[in-house]
């Protein structure tokens, strides 16, 4: 046992016990121990509901969202937090993200690449006031065909840009933007996590690109620039049997993806392709590029 008040969980629709009895206003840090993980809560309503201390939350891992339908309210006016991480959040059967994150005005990024949004229905006001925000990672399940409610949803954000340059438009504040940025043909706010690239068998996210590490990238150095699409390769090993040894897929975020080597680089894999390129490719670089001993050395489709 610990010491300190204990709480039932809320049910949907109601506030829970702490934010009633008016402990919220002295939160500085939550932890979220693993004997939690156990909990499956239906509702967070309120969660975290103008915790205006708070500044950190950790084991948001053990917070199980399998079950969880409603999430309004959660982050509502949490001023003092700068950053989210929500990549351990599974939502297959959200459906309430109303004013979720409303008026975190320190807020710089927040990561919801793991959500599926595929049922939710109300995301009113949700990131409004956010006004430090820049970066909304997304993955592939964030969708919004069920939304009805999604007015104001990036009111105030004037600092948010998406993944391919679409900067913040007073005019569209409600859900037409709320998808990953396609560039000027479809404009949106969201930043894709995933680059549509992968090296070794890794996908390349916003969290490795800096270092790309994995069992297939035997030695070397592999580093992705997204703001320039490059992919260096600095005496780059890689050994794989059933992946592809540089991927740039139909997804990659980007027009044109460069790949520039740097000293002797090597792709052995056995039964799969070494290159495979669904995108615009250009190779630059005065390093080389052996494509190894495997039968199938490049998969070229692109345009």
């Amino acid at each position: 046992s610990r010491p300190g008040t204990t709480y039932s969980l809320n049910a949907v629709g109601t506030s829970p016990g702490w934010y009633t009895d008016n402990t919220y206003k002295n939160v500085t840090k939550v932890v979220f121990d693993a004997s939690f993980s156990a909990a499956y809560p239906k509702s967070t309503f309120s969660w975290f509901a103008r915790m205006t201390n708070l500044t950190s939350i950790t084991g948001l891992s053990n917070l199980s969202t399998f079950y969880t339908q409603d999430m309004s309210y959660m982050f509502y006016g949490c001023t003092g937090l700068t950053s989210l991480d929500l990549t351990g959040f599974q939502t297959p059967n959200l459906k309430n993200m109303e004013y979720m994150f409303f008026n975190c005005s320190n807020l710089t990024r927040v990561d919801l690449s793991s959500f599926n949004t595929a049922g939710v229905t109300n995301m009113n006001y949700l990131f409004r006031g956010c006004s430090r925000l820049a970066t909304i990672y997304a993955g592939s399940g964030w969708t919004i065909p069920a939304v009805t409610a999604g007015n104001f949803m990036f009111s105030g954000c004037t600092n948010l840009v998406g993944g391919r340059g679409t900067t913040y438009d007073a005019s569209h504040v409600d859900k037409t933007y709320a998808h990953i940025d396609g560039g000027s043909s479809n404009p949106g706010y969201l930043t894709a996590v995933d680059y549509g690239l992968s090296v070794g068998g890794v996908a390349v996210t916003y969290k490795n690109a800096s270092n790309i590490t994995g069992p297939g990238i035997v030695s070397g150095t592999a580093s992705y620039n997204p703001s320039t699409r490059t992919l260096t390769l600095n005496n780059v090993n890689i050994t794989l049997n059933t992946a592809a040894g540089i991927s740039v897929n139909g997804t990659f975020d980007g027009d044109v993806c460069y790949i520039n080597l740097v000293g002797d680089n090597h792709l052995d894999v056995t039964n799969y392709y070494s290159l495979f390129v669904e995108k615009a490719t250009t190779i630059t670089g005065n390093g080389t590029l052996d494509m190894g001993s495997g039968s199938i050395k490049v998969s070229l489709s692109a345009p």
